[in-house]
């Protein structure tokens, strides 16, 4: 068995359901990415800064809306609060999932 590498999976690893380079919990989404007919991959930040938590960021992970608030509630998920409303960073997200890496 070899090991991974550390490099970031690319767009069309998650979009193909290889999880092998993914963070365990990358590994999930693109687990379950991996048997929905349509993927939508995470966009690059520059050309949509922001997700909205349910349903763009539940869906992409394949939680259930109450999974997805309850990991943004305990920090699993990066989010942004205006008032009510809940925002994830799209370059957070890619981070998390291993598709970017962390900034320096």
């Amino acid at each position: 068995m070899s090991q991974p590498s550390n490099a970031p999976p690319d767009d069309e690893s998650l979009a193909a359901g290889r999880a092998e380079n993914c963070p365990p919990i990358a590994q999930l989404a693109v687990l379950d990415l991996a048997h929905h007919r349509s993927i939508h991959p995470i966009p690059r930040p520059e050309e949509h800064p922001t997700m909205r938590l349910w349903p763009e960021v539940g869906n992409l992970l394949g939680l259930s809306r109450s999974t997805t608030y309850e990991a943004a509630r305990r920090g699993e998920i990066p989010t942004i609060r205006f008032g009510r409303r809940i925002i994830v960073p799209t370059a957070a997200l890619r981070r998390m999932v291993g598709l970017d890496t962390p900034i320096p």
